[in-house]
């Protein structure tokens, strides 16, 4: 199970990665972890640039990974994925209820 931390308490290649892109005025969204193995620890970041690109850093075996997603390229997959838009319409649902429920 994911857990949110704190960017301190992130590993130190992780913590380097961020600031880079903090350095470019990203914004962090969150950063979590999670145990796979007993003592093995995959943690993930998400930054934005104004909410019109998105960053996925991800520490793990303290190797660094970083995909890009562009609005435009998810504004195609939206158009061009009936399957991945109900996934999403589905997903939003869920976040609205949850945010019901915790009011």
């Amino acid at each position: 199970m994911k857990k949110p931390i704190q960017l301190e308490d992130a590993p130190e290649e992780l913590h380097k990665a961020i600031q880079a892109y903090l350095n470019f005025h990203y914004e962090v969204l969150q950063i979590t972890v999670e145990e796979i193995d007993p003592n093995k620890f995959v943690y993930t970041s998400i930054l934005t640039h104004n909410h019109y690109e998105f960053v996925q850093v991800t520490c793990r075996n303290r190797k660094i990974s970083e995909q890009i997603f562009e609005s435009w390229f998810i504004r195609e997959v939206l158009e061009l994925s009936e399957t991945f838009r109900n996934r999403i319409r589905w997903r939003i649902e869920n976040i609205e209820k949850e945010k019901e429920q915790g009011e």
